[in-house]
């Protein structure tokens, strides 16, 4: 009798995934529901994963292996990016910085790769 019943709740609880496909490439699955949250694996198109829980604008899902985790929900879209990279990288028209745009980028290089090689003595940045 204790084994049916458990049969029967483990079936009611698995029946209620559903098995989908993810239509996009590089699909970070990722700890939370959010682009700020570690990426835990990525995922590719044609993979198949158990959707465990439905969001607005992200999904957590199950891979094949048990990973869980959560996409966004555009990775179940199929359809190209709307950004278009490559006409982004072949037009050089209007690309003008100003002196202190420049200066602000070079700072903030090096402020990271101070932060990065542990370097304490910040009064070279100053």
């Amino acid at each position: 009798m204790k084994k049916s019943l458990v049969l029967m709740l483990m079936w009611g609880c698995l029946s209620g995934l559903s098995a989908e496909t993810i239509q996009r490439s590089n699909v970070s699955l990722r700890e939370g529901a959010g682009a700020f949250f570690p990426v835990v694996t990525v995922l590719n198109k044609g993979d198949d994963v158990s959707v465990l829980e439905n969001g607005e604008l992200w999904i957590r899902v199950s891979t094949s292996d048990q990973t869980s985790g959560w996409v966004p929900a555009m990775a179940f879209e199929s359809g190209a990016s709307s950004i278009d990279y490559g006409v982004m990288a072949d037009d050089w028209t209007d690309r003008k910085a100003s002196k202190t745009m420049v200066n602000a980028a070079v700072k903030g290089f090096f402020e990271k790769q101070v932060e990065r090689e542990g370097i304490l003595n910040k009064s070279v940045m100053d």
